[in-house]
């Protein structure tokens, strides 16, 4: 966790392919991280809902699948999906040919241990 005291969180967007199956993951296939404050309504969450135009200004990082990276930025959150499709700010970091298949793939969020072992203790 970062410093201060907002946990971290990410949305994940990639090629779609990687959830529906339909090519294997390559090496220079595009993955781009979005920090974004913590989304979930209650924790454990199973389901988050985001609302691309009350996210504001992102850190968006890139890279290829192998960790190579291919820019940073940051962007408003109602320019990354404008008319659900990638938008111009996404394009620019993955590349034309990559930006229409972008889609988000998970959403990841960040615990201290004393939170994971509440939530596994609750669980139990």
């Amino acid at each position: 966790m970062r410093g201060d005291t907002v946990p971290g969180a990410w949305i994940v967007l990639g090629g779609v392919h990687h959830l529906n199956q339909t090519a294997p993951r390559r090496d220079a296939d595009a993955v781009v991280l979005v920090r974004v404050l913590p989304q979930e309504v209650c924790v454990p969450s199973t389901t988050v809902i985001v609302r691309w135009d009350t996210l504001g200004i992102c850190p968006v990082t890139a890279l290829t699948s192998t960790g190579r990276p291919l820019g940073t930025d940051l962007v408003d959150g109602s320019a990354l999906y404008p008319d659900a499709i990638a938008g111009s700010a996404l394009r620019a970091l993955v590349g034309e040919a990559a930006a229409p298949g972008l889609v988000p793939l998970c959403y990841l969020s960040e615990r201290t241990h004393s939170e994971a072992m509440a939530l596994n203790s609750d669980a139990a």
